[in-house]
């Protein structure tokens, strides 16, 4: 998976579970293909491969998103673009449309990650950043991510029966997660700010 990355495996509910509960995640990943990536012509050709009649329907829009690099291609833009035009071209080759480019909510999230002359391209099943807890009216400065307030909670210890006290709340990140973790039905269920209204899941039919 990389630097902060995890890997599990597991059937598909297990996914859809960790889309829903996971609080110090950012993504949740589908690995669908790696191959060797030290060109652009070779990223292009590998991407092209890759079953994209299988993975996104006909009408859903579609964004990609690269991280890292390799030889040859040190631009995160230029390798989104290369990815965007093999999946558009495999497409209109399989099936005679193309799907649209919708960068701030797509259907489908396309992550694409390059080290070490290889190329790893995934779904994002949740289709926004996990950390995103959905209350939040309008964005204020905040020190960490949810996700690492997450953390930081659990690393606390407590254990949801005593008093949560954030001395030094600011934007109330960190005091926030002990009220999200009490709205879930249990320490490991669906967590109520998070529910599949797009992503990978959506685009392949999960309910």
């Amino acid at each position: 998976p990389g630097r902060g990355g995890v890997r599990f495996t597991g059937e598909r509910e297990v996914a859809l579970r960790g889309c829903l509960a996971l609080r110090t995640a950012l993504r949740v990943l589908e690995p669908i293909g790696e191959f060797p990536a030290e060109s652009s012509d070779q990223l292009y050709a590998s991407a092209r491969e890759l079953p994209w009649e299988e993975l996104i329907a006909p009408g859903q829009t579609i964004a990609v998103s690269a991280s890292g690099r390799a030889p040859g291609l040190s631009h995160t833009r230029f390798v989104e673009q290369r990815t965007k035009d093999a999946i558009v071209d495999r497409l209109r080759e399989v099936r005679g449309d193309r799907p649209d480019v919708e960068l701030r909510s797509p259907d489908v999230l396309v992550v694409v990650h390059l080290g070490e002359g290889r190329g790893s391209v995934s779904l994002d099943l949740a289709g926004e950043l996990l950390s995103n807890r959905g209350y939040r009216v309008r964005t204020v400065e905040a020190p960490l991510r949810e996700a690492l307030a997450a953390a930081v909670m659990l690393l606390s210890g407590w254990d949801g029966t005593t008093p949560f006290h954030d001395p030094l709340c600011g934007s109330g990140t960190v005091a926030a997660e002990p009220f999200l973790r009490t709205l879930a039905a249990d320490e490991s269920g669906p967590a109520p700010h998070r529910a599949p209204s797009r992503g990978a899941f959506r685009a392949r039919g999960a309910q």
